[in-house]
């Protein structure tokens, strides 16, 4: 049954058995375009290449936005409804981010949280931490800065499959690490439900977070005082 509401700071660990019991799905990618090379060059085609290498590395996930789709007719669903409700059969959820900028996290690890599987996450680092526990999803690396430079290098331009083909061919060994993460959590149940069990935020605390609300409301508040609006 679904949960109305995700707690942000966990009273008790959720009943992680129940969870894995009731996938019936491997692992989802739920992406509009397969690269965002306009804006993002070279991050934005990362997601596409891991989808594309897994049934070689391991096994095919399944694709549910417009990128990969396997049935062309259907349309990308991703605005449509609660993202989370889509992502719930499944164990997994490719949640890289489109760009490796510090402070850049969008919702992609949040729903795939929400939707209890284990987010395989791609972002900034030094930043990501410090808003989502690490624990709670399995964070692949990418040497971004030597794939920005071969880029440059080749003269690669414009966008689809020519850079996700090249960042395949040059990301080899990083989605190499990356897919036998997801293995090592996919083929041992007990490693799988404890990730699934970790609290969302660090600490299992809101205080320092994004998602404390508190230092907004009383900078409001002091603003309001200081100004006196006549309205009050």
């Amino acid at each position: 049954q679904r949960e109305r509401r995700f707690p942000l700071v966990q009273d008790h660990a959720p009943d992680s058995l129940s969870i894995l019991n009731s996938k019936t799905d491997f692992l989802a990618f739920m992406v509009k375009h397969c690269d965002n090379a306009e804006d993002y060059p070279v991050t934005g085609a990362l997601r596409t290449a891991l989808f594309d290498v897994l049934p070689t590395l391991y096994k095919p996930g399944f694709a549910i936005g417009n990128c990969r789709k396997p049935d062309p007719s259907v349309q990308w669903r991703y605005l449509e409804g609660n993202n989370a409700d889509i992502l719930r059969p499944y164990k997994f959820t490719i949640a890289f981010e489109s760009s490796y900028l510090r402070g850049y996290h969008t919702e992609k690890l949040l729903n795939a949280i929400i939707a209890r599987t284990v987010p395989i996450y791609f972002g900034h680092h030094d930043t990501v931490g410090s808003i989502f526990n690490p624990k709670r999803f399995i964070h692949c690396s990418f040497d971004v800065d030597g794939l920005v430079k071969k880029s440059d290098e080749l003269g690669l331009k414009g966008e689809g499959e020519t850079r996700i083909d090249f960042v395949k061919e040059h990301a080899a060994e990083d989605l190499k690490r990356c897919v036998e993460a997801i293995k090592r959590v996919d083929q041992n149940d007990t490693l799988w439900r404890e990730m699934v069990e970790q609290p969302m935020l660090p600490g299992n605390r809101i205080e320092g977070t994004p998602f404390d609300l508190r230092p907004i409301s009383r900078a409001l508040r002091k603003a309001i005082e200081l100004h006196q609006p006549s309205w009050l």
